[in-house]
């Protein structure tokens, strides 16, 4: 099975402590078998860091 991250920026390992604590789960480390998905959520925050 492949997993996506939607991210936005590259990594090599998986940091909880970068998580955001008020996520649906919970912190955590979120994927999804959707690449669209996973594409739209990197969008997401590619648009909130160009609107700061």
């Amino acid at each position: 099975m492949k997993l996506y991250h939607g991210t936005n920026i590259d990594f090599d390992k998986i940091d909880i402590s970068k998580s955001k604590p008020n996520k649906d789960f919970g912190c955590g480390f979120y994927l999804s078998a959707d690449f669209e998905q996973a594409k739209n959520m990197a969008n997401i925050k590619i648009l909130i860091l160009i609107k700061r």
